[in-house]
């Protein structure tokens, strides 16, 4: 049901004319991935997640939430 809903609400969110207009910012993904690494080990404690980063990650233009949701979908 949460993932229907989150597939929903983005679906809502392209849709509108405001969409295409988005402002991407910088993001450093070293801050972004462990983020979302925590919300996937909260949501599924079971599961063991090892996180090795580059210190060198480049600066990502987009979006965080839909950065966040682009990174949940891969783990």
């Amino acid at each position: 049901a949460r993932r229907l809903d989150r597939r929903v609400t983005n679906m809502l969110v392209l849709a509108r004319p405001e969409a295409a207009q988005s402002v991407l910012e910088p993001l450093l993904l070293q801050r972004l991935v462990p983020r979302v690494v925590d919300i996937h080990r909260h949501r599924f404690p079971a599961r063991e997640v090892v996180l090795t980063l580059d210190d060198n990650l480049p600066l990502v233009d987009g979006d965080a939430s839909y950065v966040e949701e682009v990174l949940l979908n891969f783990l």
